[in-house]
């Protein structure tokens, strides 16, 4: 039997924790064109881009052109998406970061 992913996937997108995580790897792991993509992906799921549209006061034809691979939006604009989400923008010291990595990879080795 074929599990259905899209499914799976829409109920993934409907949990900030899931989409945060999701988003947050996006764009540390696989780059700003990926991030872009995932949070228009994020937004079908959600309620599509009309619905996003409403949310942010954007045209939807200018979050289509902002949410592509390519695009450089502007930081006003993906605020407002991540605003839209149901999300805020978390910012943490860099070392704090290679701190973490390390003691994952610690723990890990010991297990």
């Amino acid at each position: 039997m074929l599990i259905d992913y899209s499914k799976v996937i829409a109920n993934d997108y409907r949990d900030n924790n899931c989409i945060a995580g999701q988003l947050r790897i996006c764009l540390e792991d696989e780059g700003f064109d990926v991030f872009l993509v995932s949070q228009r992906e994020i937004a079908k799921a959600r309620g599509g881009m009309t619905w996003l549209s409403k949310s942010t006061g954007l045209s939807r034809e200018s979050l289509y052109r902002s949410l592509s691979q390519g695009a450089r939006p502007e930081f006003e604009t993906i605020y407002c998406v991540i605003k839209a989400l149901g999300l805020t923008l978390d910012f943490t010291p860099a070392i704090r970061k290679r701190i973490e990595a390390v003691t994952t990879r610690f723990e890990s080795a010991r297990h």
